[in-house]
Protein backbone atom coordinates (compact mmCIF):
# COMPACT_ATOMS: atom_id res chain seq x y z
CA UNK A 1 0.00 0.00 0.00
CA UNK A 2 1.30 3.46 -0.94
CA UNK A 3 1.17 6.13 1.76
CA UNK A 4 1.59 9.87 1.31
CA UNK A 5 3.41 11.14 4.39
CA UNK A 6 1.92 14.45 5.55
CA UNK A 7 4.65 14.99 8.12
CA UNK A 8 8.28 15.91 7.76
CA UNK A 9 10.10 12.75 6.60
CA UNK A 10 12.63 11.23 9.00
CA UNK A 11 16.34 11.15 8.12
CA UNK A 12 16.16 7.67 6.57
CA UNK A 13 13.25 8.77 4.36
CA UNK A 14 15.08 11.97 3.40
CA UNK A 15 18.18 9.97 2.43
CA UNK A 16 16.03 7.61 0.34
CA UNK A 17 14.25 10.60 -1.24
CA UNK A 18 17.59 12.17 -2.18
CA UNK A 19 18.78 8.88 -3.69
CA UNK A 20 15.53 8.71 -5.70
CA UNK A 21 16.04 12.28 -6.94
CA UNK A 22 19.63 11.52 -8.00
CA UNK A 23 18.42 8.50 -10.02
CA UNK A 24 15.52 10.44 -11.54
CA UNK A 25 17.67 13.42 -12.56
CA UNK A 26 20.59 11.36 -13.90
CA UNK A 27 19.38 11.75 -17.50
CA UNK A 28 17.76 15.15 -16.98
CA UNK A 29 18.87 17.48 -19.82
CA UNK A 30 20.11 20.15 -17.38
CA UNK A 31 22.32 17.75 -15.41
CA UNK A 32 23.60 16.08 -18.59
CA UNK A 33 24.56 19.54 -19.89
CA UNK A 34 26.15 20.52 -16.58
CA UNK A 35 28.14 17.26 -16.30
CA UNK A 36 28.33 15.26 -19.56
CA UNK A 37 30.40 12.51 -17.91
CA UNK A 38 27.92 10.02 -16.47
CA UNK A 39 30.53 8.72 -14.02
CA UNK A 40 30.68 12.13 -12.29
CA UNK A 41 27.11 13.32 -12.76
CA UNK A 42 25.55 11.50 -9.78
CA UNK A 43 27.93 13.11 -7.29
CA UNK A 44 27.31 16.58 -8.71
CA UNK A 45 23.55 16.01 -8.82
CA UNK A 46 23.55 14.70 -5.23
CA UNK A 47 25.15 17.92 -3.99
CA UNK A 48 22.94 20.28 -5.97
CA UNK A 49 19.73 18.36 -5.27
CA UNK A 50 20.59 18.18 -1.57
CA UNK A 51 21.09 21.95 -1.62
CA UNK A 52 17.68 22.47 -3.25
CA UNK A 53 15.97 20.00 -0.90
CA UNK A 54 17.42 21.46 2.28
CA UNK A 55 15.59 24.75 1.88
CA UNK A 56 12.19 23.26 1.09
CA UNK A 57 9.26 21.47 2.68
CA UNK A 58 9.59 17.81 1.68
CA UNK A 59 6.86 15.17 1.43
CA UNK A 60 7.28 11.57 0.33
CA UNK A 61 5.07 8.70 -0.76
CA UNK A 62 6.09 5.34 0.69
CA UNK A 63 5.26 1.68 0.44
CA UNK A 64 6.58 -0.05 3.53
CA UNK A 65 10.15 1.18 3.93
CA UNK A 66 10.50 2.18 0.25
CA UNK A 67 10.23 5.80 -0.86
CA UNK A 68 8.29 5.76 -4.15
CA UNK A 69 8.03 9.48 -4.75
CA UNK A 70 9.19 12.82 -3.41
CA UNK A 71 8.11 16.42 -3.79
CA UNK A 72 9.99 19.40 -2.36
CA UNK A 73 8.24 22.75 -2.37
CA UNK A 74 8.25 26.23 -0.92
CA UNK A 75 4.96 27.02 0.81
CA UNK A 76 4.61 30.78 1.31
CA UNK A 77 2.89 30.15 4.67
CA UNK A 78 5.34 27.61 6.14
CA UNK A 79 8.93 27.83 7.28
CA UNK A 80 11.24 25.59 5.26
CA UNK A 81 12.00 22.20 6.75
CA UNK A 82 15.36 20.51 6.71
CA UNK A 83 18.82 21.81 7.48
CA UNK A 84 19.99 25.27 6.43
CA UNK A 85 21.29 25.38 2.89
CA UNK A 86 24.92 24.41 2.50
CA UNK A 87 26.99 26.15 -0.13
CA UNK A 88 29.53 23.31 -0.33
CA UNK A 89 27.68 21.62 -3.21
CA UNK A 90 27.56 24.86 -5.15
CA UNK A 91 31.24 25.54 -4.45
CA UNK A 92 32.14 22.04 -5.66
CA UNK A 93 30.19 22.60 -8.88
CA UNK A 94 31.88 25.95 -9.47
CA UNK A 95 35.33 24.45 -9.00
CA UNK A 96 34.72 21.48 -11.29
CA UNK A 97 32.79 23.37 -14.02
CA UNK A 98 33.29 27.11 -13.59
CA UNK A 99 31.89 28.28 -16.94
CA UNK A 100 28.90 25.96 -16.96
CA UNK A 101 28.13 26.70 -13.33
CA UNK A 102 28.16 30.42 -14.06
CA UNK A 103 25.80 29.81 -16.98
CA UNK A 104 23.63 27.65 -14.71
CA UNK A 105 23.57 30.53 -12.23
CA UNK A 106 22.40 32.85 -15.00
CA UNK A 107 19.65 30.36 -15.91
CA UNK A 108 18.62 30.17 -12.25
CA UNK A 109 18.52 33.97 -11.97
CA UNK A 110 16.29 34.14 -15.07
CA UNK A 111 14.03 31.45 -13.66
CA UNK A 112 13.76 33.22 -10.29
CA UNK A 113 12.68 36.40 -12.08
CA UNK A 114 9.66 34.51 -13.46
CA UNK A 115 8.53 33.15 -10.10
CA UNK A 116 5.53 35.10 -8.83
CA UNK A 117 5.97 36.54 -5.35
CA UNK A 118 3.99 34.65 -2.72
CA UNK A 119 3.47 31.59 -4.92
CA UNK A 120 3.75 27.94 -3.99
CA UNK A 121 6.93 26.76 -5.75
CA UNK A 122 7.54 23.11 -6.61
CA UNK A 123 11.32 22.87 -6.37
CA UNK A 124 11.84 19.12 -6.96
CA UNK A 125 9.49 16.30 -7.94
CA UNK A 126 10.25 12.68 -8.82
CA UNK A 127 8.66 9.25 -8.79
CA UNK A 128 10.60 5.99 -8.79
CA UNK A 129 10.51 4.44 -12.24
CA UNK A 130 8.98 1.22 -10.87
CA UNK A 131 6.11 3.18 -9.27
CA UNK A 132 5.13 5.29 -12.30
CA UNK A 133 1.57 4.93 -13.51
CA UNK A 134 0.29 4.02 -10.02
CA UNK A 135 -0.90 7.48 -8.99
CA UNK A 136 2.09 8.23 -6.76
CA UNK A 137 3.11 11.43 -8.55
CA UNK A 138 -0.49 12.52 -8.96
CA UNK A 139 -1.08 12.16 -5.23
CA UNK A 140 2.04 14.11 -4.30
CA UNK A 141 1.37 16.95 -6.75
CA UNK A 142 -2.35 17.16 -5.97
CA UNK A 143 -1.59 17.51 -2.25
CA UNK A 144 0.62 20.53 -2.96
CA UNK A 145 -1.94 21.99 -5.39
CA UNK A 146 -4.72 21.55 -2.80
CA UNK A 147 -2.60 23.48 -0.29
CA UNK A 148 -2.04 26.24 -2.88
CA UNK A 149 -5.78 26.39 -3.57
CA UNK A 150 -6.52 26.63 0.16
CA UNK A 151 -4.10 29.56 0.38
CA UNK A 152 -5.45 31.09 -2.86
CA UNK A 153 -1.95 31.35 -4.38
CA UNK A 154 -0.46 30.48 -7.77
CA UNK A 155 1.81 27.43 -8.09
CA UNK A 156 5.06 27.64 -10.05
CA UNK A 157 7.55 25.02 -11.22
CA UNK A 158 10.33 24.54 -13.74
CA UNK A 159 11.21 21.56 -15.90
CA UNK A 160 13.99 20.88 -18.39
CA UNK A 161 12.23 17.88 -19.90
CA UNK A 162 10.04 18.92 -22.83
CA UNK A 163 7.93 15.77 -22.29
CA UNK A 164 6.97 17.02 -18.81
CA UNK A 165 5.28 20.13 -20.19
CA UNK A 166 2.22 18.17 -21.38
CA UNK A 167 2.11 16.25 -18.10
CA UNK A 168 1.97 19.44 -16.04
CA UNK A 169 -0.57 21.00 -18.43
CA UNK A 170 -2.97 18.22 -17.37
CA UNK A 171 -2.78 19.66 -13.84
CA UNK A 172 -3.62 23.18 -15.02
CA UNK A 173 -0.10 24.56 -15.54
CA UNK A 174 0.89 26.59 -18.59
CA UNK A 175 4.28 27.81 -19.74
CA UNK A 176 5.39 31.33 -18.83
CA UNK A 177 7.29 32.96 -21.68
CA UNK A 178 9.87 31.28 -23.87
CA UNK A 179 12.11 28.60 -22.34
CA UNK A 180 15.19 29.96 -20.57
CA UNK A 181 18.38 28.96 -22.40
CA UNK A 182 21.78 30.52 -21.74
CA UNK A 183 25.19 29.53 -23.14
CA UNK A 184 24.04 26.25 -24.63
CA UNK A 185 22.18 25.08 -21.52
CA UNK A 186 19.21 22.76 -21.79
CA UNK A 187 16.02 24.84 -22.14
CA UNK A 188 14.21 25.42 -18.85
CA UNK A 189 10.43 25.68 -19.11
CA UNK A 190 8.83 27.87 -16.43
CA UNK A 191 5.25 26.87 -15.71
CA UNK A 192 2.51 28.39 -13.61
CA UNK A 193 -0.86 27.18 -12.38
CA UNK A 194 -3.14 30.06 -11.44
CA UNK A 195 -4.78 30.12 -8.05
CA UNK A 196 -8.16 28.43 -7.94
CA UNK A 197 -11.08 30.69 -8.77
CA UNK A 198 -12.99 31.67 -5.65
Amino acid sequence: MTTLIEREPDMQELDAALALLVRAFDDDPFYVWLEPRASLRAELARGLLSFAMSGATVRVATSGDDVLGVIAFHDPQLPASGAPRSLSAVASAVLSHPLRTLAAGAVYASVLARRPRGAMVVELFAVDEAARGRGVGKGLLEAVLARADALAVDTHLETTRPSNVALYERFGFSTVGAPVKIAGSAPTFCMRRPRAAS
